[in-house]
């Protein structure tokens, strides 16, 4: 049986607990393969509407705008933080911040990378985050191209 060559992962983090997880998963296996990380984070802000005059909604585009502008800068600094620890552990990796609905960029970024493996969290910390990411994670399971590891967090499944 021929071994799958891996040599482009794409790893979607979200910043929450289980991101050191997936990511001593993600270099481990960008370590025995030689592959390379990319290391995505999607931002995703729901447009905000608030009430005009009558009743009409008028979208606050200045406040969406300066909040996505805010959470793109914070993703990116905490991604250089990642890649610098990939690189202390030579690994290469790059960084991509996007916007949009998270399952749709990390299987359109796959796509894009040609992606042999998307490694993610399985949940996130919060209940909030539980139910977005791991809805999230199912989504791009049932519909990537490519195998999906799913990192479960500490604890969970182990025994």
């Amino acid at each position: 049986m021929d071994a799958p060559m891996i040599r482009s992962i794409l790893v979607p983090v979200d910043f929450s607990e289980i991101t050191e997880r997936v990511m001593a998963h993600a270099l481990m296996l960008a370590g025995q393969n030689r592959a390379r990380l990319t290391l995505l984070h999607v931002v995703n802000v729901p447009p905000l509407v608030e009430a005009g005059p009558w009743g009409q909604p008028a979208s606050s585009l200045n406040v969406e705008y300066e909040l996505r502008k805010q959470l793109r800068a914070a993703a990116e600094e905490k991604l250089r933080a990642l890649q610098e620890e990939c690189g202390r552990l030579e690994v290469k990796a790059e960084t991509s911040v996007c916007e949009g609905t998270p399952y749709d960029e990390i299987i359109r970024t796959a796509e894009e990378i040609k992606a042999d493996l998307i490694v993610m969290g399985s949940q996130g910390h919060s209940a909030l985050s539980r139910f977005l990411v791991g809805s999230n994670a199912e989504r791009v399971v049932r519909r990537a191209r490519q195998t999906v590891l799913c990192v479960k967090p500490a604890g969970q499944g182990e025994g």
